[in-house]
């Protein structure tokens, strides 16, 4: 049985750690 709020928290979190990601490459990159 899977719960369809622990499957958005998932997505959530993996694109919550890809924005941080980008974000941080971003940062890198201008200095």
């Amino acid at each position: 049985m899977q719960n369809p709020g622990t499957k958005h928290r998932v997505r959530t979190g993996i694109c919550f750690a890809m924005h941080q990601k980008i974000k941080r490459l971003q940062l890198n990159k201008r200095s």
